[in-house]
């Protein structure tokens, strides 16, 4: 019984495809105003979804970069974009208090390593 459920929704869908995509596209500003209306609430939906489905997701990367074809379509994603790459790793460049230079998106990890405790025990107080 649920197999044919699902059999009839999959035929459904192709079947309108076509009439889904129109509907959307002549009514892009319902969506929009839809979105800023709800925008607190998707948000939370899409974190507590993605605490739920950690597994699913890193399981579906690891299987993605592990395909050939998807491979290419990273490296060629890479070569035309590794300008924007770059300066994106290079923003927000700081100083922490023991004295190396690093990006603010690894302050936190950096305040755990050995390497900070050892520098922040040397310094003079």
């Amino acid at each position: 019984m649920e197999e044919k459920k699902k059999e009839y929704n999959k035929k459904w869908r192709d079947n309108h495809k076509e009439y889904n995509k129109k509907w959307r596209e002549n009514n892009k500003e319902y969506f929009k105003k839809w979105y800023e209306e709800n925008k607190e609430k998707k948000k939370e939906y899409d974190k507590k979804y993605l605490q739920e489905n950690r597994e699913k997701f890193l399981e579906y990367q690891k299987n993605y970069r592990k395909k050939e074809e998807n491979k290419e379509k990273i490296k060629k994603y890479y070569e035309e974009k590794k300008v924007e790459i770059s300066a994106y790793h290079k923003r927000d460049i700081i100083t922490c208090e023991c004295g190396r230079t690093l990006r603010r998106d690894n302050i936190q990890r950096h305040l755990k390593t050995d390497i900070h405790e050892k520098l922040i025990s040397k310094k003079p107080i």
